[in-house]
């Protein structure tokens, strides 16, 4: 079964995703008990519903958890009304989820927690490589498609930094490219998404000089990804940056720049 689904989930209590430091955490509330039920839905990076057995939810800095049973359903009992909860979500397979949300202050209710979790891409990205003149830098990537993606656009988000171990967490500016289009036979019949397995795009030197200074050695990654859900995950509050959790976990090699 296709299922579409909102690229932020359908988190029903907080839709923001932060990731905080790791103190133990104490309750603004503690004699206000309530129950926390809801259900989480994982989906492959077609957007295909799968097993939603087995993912671990927990509140950070607590000894309150759960796990999903056959059907995706949660429950954390008798939990301290707090209005600054910051959850964990996990499961072996899937990178790790964090986003915050807060308890009923009412007294005893029961909260309802639902979202959805997504499958790293499979999309690998390597072989980058990069030119550049007074305008423009044009970046080219191969991307290796392990399995057809077939629902949405594929393709590659890229990092760049002033520093040379740049990465999906350890950057100042990101975009992304595409290797795939939606294409019409031009006689009519289905449309599909044509796929290539070389993706390229061009950035302007004037839009990259807002992040780095003439002069600046700019160092760029990427990582394969399924375009649809590019935006999926959580903002770390420790560094301010969007950390992606549907990325391919493998990088592709780093290239440089140095801006004119």
């Amino acid at each position: 079964m296709k299922k579409s689904k909102s690229i932020f989930g359908t988190l029903i209590v907080c839709s923001l995703a932060v990731l905080g430091s790791c103190s133990k955490k104490e309750a603004v509330y503690p004699d206000l008990k309530n129950n926390i039920r809801g259900k989480v839905e994982v989906y492959t990076e077609n957007g295909i519903l799968t097993n939603s057995e087995g993912v671990s939810v927990s509140i950070v800095g607590t000894k309150f958890a759960a796990t999903t049973d056959a059907n995706g359903i949660y429950e954390i009992k008798d939990v301290p009304a707090d209005n600054n909860y910051r959850f964990l979500a996990k499961k072996e397979g899937l990178n790790d989820y964090y986003f915050f949300s807060s308890i009923p202050q009412t007294g005893p209710t029961s909260a309802n927690i639902s979202f959805s979790l997504y499958s790293p891409s499979t999309i690998e990205a390597s072989n980058l490589t990069g030119t550049l003149n007074a305008s423009k830098t044009t970046l080219s990537v191969s991307l290796n498609q392990s399995k057809k993606i077939e629902t949405y656009w594929s393709g590659a988000v890229i990092y760049f930094s002033k520093n040379s171990d740049v990465s999906s967490t350890n950057y100042e500016y990101s975009d992304y490219v595409l290797d795939n289009v939606y294409t019409c036979p031009p006689a009519g019949g289905a449309c599909s998404y044509v796929y290539d397995s070389k993706a390229e795009s061009t950035f302007s030197i004037s839009n990259l000089k807002k992040y780095f200074p003439s002069g600046t050695t700019v160092y760029m990654v990427t990582y394969g990804t399924t375009q649809y859900f590019q935006n999926y995950g959580y903002t770390d509050t420790n560094t301010g940056k969007f950390i992606n959790t549907v990325l391919n976990n493998k990088p592709s090699n780093i290239v440089s720049i140095v801006i004119p």
